[in-house]
């Protein structure tokens, strides 16, 4: 198996831990296995050195998908990678509010609710951050969603 690390924001990276453990082993059936395995290349490039400084997300390829589809992942394609990643989350937490708000439940407490499950605390994120994430995504005000239902 061959490490690949990605770069993503604090709350994201517990985010996957817990979707996906600490290291997520690529195959196509999950999302990011299928946009890494897309993004193999067979150009090499040098280690980037700042990558130690942020929060890195692990993922093992299999040396099967190393020989059929190319040896490394570009650096701009990693940041492009650990992006997507942050809007998975971002919709997730979306999806989830949305049905908590169709059961009359209020959105605050519920995304308060999804972070602590997540273990995501005020260091890694601000919840008005992601309560203003949650209301762009409500087009018509977030009391507009309680009428899903």
């Amino acid at each position: 198996m061959i490490r690949v690390s990605i770069p993503v924001e604090p709350h994201v990276l517990k985010y996957l831990n817990q979707r996906y453990g600490a290291a997520h082993t690529v195959s196509l059936r999950s999302f990011i296995g299928k946009e890494v395995i897309e993004a193999l290349q067979k150009n090499y490039e040098k280690p980037d050195m700042k990558l130690d400084r942020v929060n890195l997300y692990t993922l093992f390829i299999p040396e099967f998908y190393f020989k059929k589809r190319g040896h490394s992942v570009a650096r701009n394609t990693r940041q492009h990678l650990g992006i997507s990643m942050g809007i998975l989350f971002d919709e997730n937490m979306c999806s989830y509010l949305d049905i908590q708000v169709s059961k009359g439940k209020k959105a605050l407490p519920e995304l308060k609710a999804f972070l602590r499950f997540h273990n995501i605390t005020e260091d890694d994120v601000k919840v008005e951050t992601l309560y203003k994430v949650y209301q762009r995504h409500c087009k018509q005000g977030i009391k507009a969603q309680k009428k899903i239902a």
